[in-house]
């Protein structure tokens, strides 16, 4: 804490001997509240608690304030009507100069305070005793009357009285001189703007600036003009006049730019406006001070001013608003017991908003309802989804539906309803494609439709089900692996319920649009066999067309060869496919070989390959490996047979005759080997009798499961989930 010494009566800070206090200080601002008076603020960073020290000798209370940020101190001594603020070199001291002003530290500064607020009247905010705060219009008239709008002058207490000023102003417009005829109708202007009739003023300021263009750059004018602008809802032109530079010096102006500000949700810009404005409003009719009382209680609660909220509160109940007012001070009040962890009191005051006539406040209300009860537990997701879908259609076409629809969006997402979330949140991005949230709501959708399908969710539906709400939604598919990954394994769900044609247009779009390098050419591999299994060799040779990259991977290189042959065996073009695999003795390479010789019925060759196929699976091994052996080994004999090679299908029966006698093949191998009786040597006697063996497919199914397995969820759920369901 800075040290503190008393001399001649003056409390000053020491940070050591010989050191000046600088002339430029901490930043000082007054800032007054339309309803709840002045305050000044001290804008520094870093500053600690604020103490209070009693002055022994002369009573008064001393504030002091340490502040970290070095090199922050008061430098010349500042005095107002009620605090005095003493000059400092590093810190903040003040003296109240009546009870109950109160220091306090906030996150960007120190806000000097009293009930009531602070009289700033009569001292500017460098502490010198100069002109009135309030600023003086020409000829010395002030302020205080707002000579910019004269509001407090030009109101009439009655339709009459409205009547008699109307035609004085008119008959006094109709007989000026044409140097005074502009500011005659100007006059007329304000009477109109004071009294409601907004359109009125602009058809008269319309015609003052088509007789006088240059007039627009009166001050009085470009105030007047931008009002009416504002209160005819045209916010960019009332924005543009009532923020234009030559109205600067005007301190009224700033309650009119703060209910600018508001209106357009820019809550910090209208706060910091707001409280800058003087005590004019207090000038103002009824109506105005409970229009802009309602603005800056709305405020007050956006930037979480809780004491100010309940001020313009009250002081908008005092003024005792119209019935059709009333939803919107409850779901204020709501606002407000919600902001001080009441939710009781919140519900309570909502419900009241709700059963209001305005239909804009019963939404806001229903919401922010729906919210309270939802985060205590008090309904299910199921049941808020149901309430925000009743406000649907309630409110249309500004920010509070775009709001309705997100929050709907959002909780059918959290309900796990994934279809009605994205439709709901896509509504609101393309309803609404300017407003600011509407980058959050397409990353959210974008969030959850990864979560859909990569992170399994849409495991559990359906697969039609599932397509479909992948094609409804394509577009938020994402860049980059991630949404590489999203098709691939959409597309590998699909193979395996034989949805082959749509699994083909995912892989294509991967392989045509989204990858390259040797990613690009797995997904050709993938869709090759796709086209395969579809029974499209054509195809499937146009994927695995062209010449490879120097450097491939052998793994990919040889998967692309073997598909190739095998594409070019469905379309009969048998040398060239045997020639693909010359000198290739991969497992791989003698199935494709084996049936390529059997279409061939070149039964030697086959047998060969059986053979080889034989010696590359071990017996002894059980399950899955056992079975396929046996399998090779019954073609093995079949192939010898039909060779008619006699001796050689002796010795294979010699060979694995114990071996098949434990399998489920013993009765075919039996027959195909004359075990148990004479050996047929036709083709299709050979073909009928072991029609149950698949002896052509292992080549299909072991690059199935390469190129193409399984999500490991995807079997389970299709055989459990109902279509449709999801």
């Amino acid at each position: 804490m800075p040290k503190v010494e008393k001399e001649d009566h003056t409390w000053v800070v020491r940070l050591g001997q010989g050191i000046e206090p600088p002339v430029a200080g901490i930043p000082v601002e007054a800032h007054f509240s339309p309803v709840a008076g002045g305050r000044l603020h001290l804008t520094v960073h870093k500053a600690g608690a604020a103490a209070a020290i009693r002055d022994p000798e002369a009573g008064d209370l001393i504030w002091v304030v340490p502040v970290k940020q070095p090199g922050k101190g008061i430098g010349l001594g500042r005095t107002f009507a009620e605090v005095k603020l003493l000059p400092t070199a590093q810190g903040i001291v003040g003296r109240a100069l009546r009870d109950g002003v109160v220091f306090k530290s906030l996150g960007q500064g120190v806000e000097i305070t009293a009930p009531g607020g602070l009289s700033l009247s009569g001292t500017n905010t460098a502490g010198r005793v100069g002109r009135p705060a309030l600023t003086q219009g020409p000829g010395g008239r002030s302020g205080r009357q707002s000579w910019l709008f004269e509001i407090g002058k030009m109101h009439q207490p009655s339709g009459a009285a409205f009547a008699r000023a109307s035609h004085q102003f008119l008959e006094a417009a109709y007989k000026a001189s044409p140097s005074s005829q502009s500011r005659a109708r100007l006059r007329l202007a304000q009477l109109y703007f004071a009294n409601g009739r907004f359109s009125d003023a602009a058809g008269i300021l319309q015609v003052i600036q088509a007789d006088e263009p240059e007039f627009v750059n009166d001050p009085v004018f470009r105030a007047l003009r931008g009002a009416s602008y504002f209160f005819r809802g045209n916010l960019k032109r009332a924005r543009r006049d009532l923020f234009h530079t030559n109205l600067d010096p005007y301190s009224e102006i700033s309650l009119w730019r703060g209910a600018v500000e508001a209106v357009d949700g820019n809550w910090a810009a209208a706060s910091r406006m707001f409280s800058r404005a003087e005590e004019i409003i207090r000038y103002y009719p009824r109506e105005l001070r409970i229009r802009f009382g309602l603005l800056a209680a709305e405020t007050a609660l956006h930037v979480g001013d809780v004491a100010l909220i309940k001020y313009h509160l009250e002081t908008l109940n005092s003024l005792k608003p119209e019935a059709s007012l009333q939803p919107q001070l409850d779901f204020l009040h709501g606002q407000l017991f919600a902001l001080t962890l009441d939710p009781e009191g919140a519900v309570e005051a909502w419900t009241k908003a709700i059963e209001g006539p305005d239909p804009k406040f019963r939404v806001h209300a229903a919401l922010a309802r729906t919210e309270m009860l939802l985060k205590h537990r008090k309904i299910t997701l199921n049941e808020a989804t149901k309430e925000l879908e009743k406000l649907r259609y309630t409110w249309r076409g500004d920010d509070l539906e775009f709001r309705v629809l997100t929050r709907l969006g959002r909780a059918y997402l959290d309900a796990g309803d994934f279809k009605n979330g994205l439709l709901t949140l896509r509504d609101a991005a393309r309803h609404y494609p300017k407003n600011p949230g509407t980058d959050r709501v397409i990353d959210r959708m974008r969030a959850a439709f990864v979560k859909l399908y990569v992170g399994g969710k849409a495991d559990k539906m359906a697969p039609l089900v599932s397509l479909a709400l992948y094609d409804e939604f394509r577009e938020l598919t994402p860049s980059g692996k991630v949404g590489n990954d999203l098709i691939a394994k959409l597309a590998r769900r699909l193979v395996g319920v034989d949805l082959l044609d749509r699994s083909a247009r995912l892989l294509k779009h991967l392989v045509d649009e989204r990858l390259t390098g040797t990613d690009r050419l797995k997904a050709a591999n993938q869709l090759a066999l796709v086209y395969l299994l579809d029974r499209k060799p054509d195809l499937a040779l146009s994927v695995l067309s062209g010449e490879l990259p120097p450097g491939l991977a052998p793994k990919i290189a040889a998967m692309r060869r073997h598909l190739r042959a095998r594409a070019l065996g469905e379309v009969a073009r048998f040398k060239e496919a045997l020639q693909l695999l010359k000198g290739d003795t991969s497992r791989d390479a003698e199935l494709l070989r084996a049936e390529l010789y059997w279409r061939l019925k070149n039964w030697g060759p086959a047998a060969n390959a059986y053979q080889a196929l034989v010696r590359l699976t071990p017996a002894g091994k059980k399950g899955k490996s056992e079975d396929m052996r046996q399998r090779y080994v019954l073609s093995l004999a079949i192939s010898v047979a039909l060779s008619g090679d006699g001796r050689r299908l002796e010795a294979v029966r010699k060979e694995f005759a114990a071996e098949m006698a434990k399998g489920r093949y013993r009765d075919a191998f039996n027959l195909v080997s004359g075990q148990s009786g004479p050996v047929p040597n036709n083709y299709e006697v050979i073909s009928r009798k072991v029609a149950e063996v698949d002896l052509f497919q292992t080549f299909m199914k072991t690059y199935r499961e390469k190129l193409l397995p399984p999500p490991a969820a995807a079997k389970t759920s299709d055989k459990k989930t109902p279509a449709g369901k999801g």
